[in-house]
């Protein structure tokens, strides 16, 4: 239950009289979110130095809770171990084995034996605080009883720091209200997968760590794999790096990290066979044609990889990286529009063959057109229409008829569009389904040169 701390004098570090963001000392063994680790730092200036405040102003009330939240594989017990080190206390922790509400309380009583409240007491070596750690508290918590005696012991120690809990969760969905008010876990301290700015950092750490060569690690195109990694957690990068140095014995390119990337997200390499299924050149055709309204509409949308799938989720796939910085223009949600009618009529243009499996995308393509129209007012800010609810007035029937006339106008402008800009780029349209099809895939630069040839 008791966890040993080395502790080490961290006051001599933080001075009350300012708000410092560059002390990270504590946090020197965890790499990146730079964020979390001044949010920190600030609360453990608060804390170590809380007898400066009450001197200052005795009704100061110090945080008594941390919650540490995020997807799984991002750090958060990593974050709350360091948290509790660099508060110099005693460390206690709750671990959840057995009678979960026995331990709660046990823990609790025994940390409070630890705490002896200084106005009582004349030696000043007796007072001790301490911090109690608990991994994963929605599974201690999902036992009723034991929440109530959590609710209980944390609603009964002072207001002045001298018992702090951390915590972690996956989800704040799976805490309740109760433990989330002002008085138990007082500071949420949100943990999130990488942004794309910070990812290059965690490469080189983790490839690092494999000795990869420098030289070697200068050929890596980390920008490209940024993009391809975002969404992905701490641990799942380590992860396709460990793999990639198995699967390709040590040897890290780009290529190899990409594969790996596959292999790890979606179970699946770039193994194909053109021959393993019939329909695969009318696939190929229906990515291409995506393909080719991705480039067009490159501004908005970075192009990544059209391929050949053929299993029970999807024949295909064309997907790109979104431009975040242009995430409200009304202009991209027509390139949408455009890129999801591209499939249905590349495939009838290039072969005169009516594509059933575009229902999803001329679906979404149809929707596009309404939500335009209807709610963010393309066509007029006079045709929005409210949404339907059953505590409001509907929209009459000649305004809801009025509004699909003109969507339904929007997609027959947008389809004639497509189907020009196909017709006019045909040969490359053909180029680049030839690619597809003997590859099962093409990447950024394969499209490119095609698009950008005078062949």
């Amino acid at each position: 239950m008791n966890i040993e701390n080395n502790k080490t004098n961290t006051n001599t570090n933080i001075n009350t009289n300012t708000n410092t963001n560059t002390n990270n000392d504590y946090f020197s063994n965890i790499i990146g979110y730079q964020e979390v680790k001044d949010e920190l730092v600030s609360v453990l200036n608060w804390i170590n130095n809380k007898d400066a405040y009450i001197k200052d102003n005795p009704n100061v009330i110090f945080p008594k809770g941390f919650l540490f939240h995020g997807p799984y594989g991002c750090g958060k017990t990593l974050f709350m171990r360091e948290f509790s080190k660099a508060l110099n206390r005693k460390i206690f922790e709750i671990k959840g084995s057995g009678d979960a509400s026995k331990e709660i309380e046990d823990v609790f009583t025994k940390a409070r034996s630890y705490v002896i409240d200084k106005n009582d007491s004349q030696d000043l070596k007796l007072y001790e605080k301490v911090v109690i750690v608990i991994d994963e508290v929605d599974l201690l918590i999902s036992d009723t009883k034991a929440e109530r005696q959590l609710i209980t012991q944390m609603d009964g120690f002072n207001d002045e720091g001298d018992i702090v809990v951390l915590a972690t969760t996956n989800s704040l969905y799976d805490i309740s209200d109760a433990l989330l008010r002002s008085g138990r876990f007082d500071r949420e301290i949100s943990i999130k997968v990488p942004r794309k700015k910070d990812i290059p950092v965690f490469l080189n750490k983790f490839l690092s760590d494999l000795d990869v060569p420098k030289e070697e690690l200068e050929k890596i195109d980390l920008e490209f794999l940024s993009k391809l990694f975002v969404g992905k957690s701490c641990i799942d990068i380590k992860t396709i790096i460990n793999d990639c140095y198995l699967r390709f014995d040590k040897k890290f390119t780009t290529d190899n990290l990409e594969q790996s990337y596959f292999f790890i997200s979606f179970n699946k390499t770039f193994k194909y066979d053109k021959n393993s299924s019939e329909d695969n050149y009318f696939i190929a055709c229906h990515e291409a044609a995506h393909a080719l309204l991705m480039y067009y509409y490159r501004n908005y949308f970075d192009f990544y990889r059209a391929c050949i799938f053929n299993n029970i989720y999807s024949a295909g796939q064309a997907s790109s990286f979104e431009d975040l910085s242009n995430i409200c223009c009304l202009e991209k949600r027509v390139a949408s529009i455009d890129i999801a009618l591209a499939g249905y009529i590349g495939l009838k243009t290039l072969l005169g063959y009516m594509d059933d499996g575009a229902y999803s995308d001329l679906k979404k393509a149809r929707y596009e057109s309404r939500l335009l129209v209807n709610s963010f007012g393309y066509l007029g800010p006079d045709k929005i229409l409210r949404n339907f609810d059953r505590n409001s007035r509907n929209e009459c029937d000649e305004f809801v008829y009025r509004n699909d006339k003109l969507s339904y106008r929007l997609l027959k402008k947008r389809i004639r569009f497509v189907t020009k800009y196909i017709k006019k780029n045909k040969e490359k349209l053909r180029l680049i389904t030839n690619k597809i099809y003997e590859d099962g895939y093409i990447n950024k630069v394969s499209l490119y040169d095609i698009m950008e040839s005078n062949n």
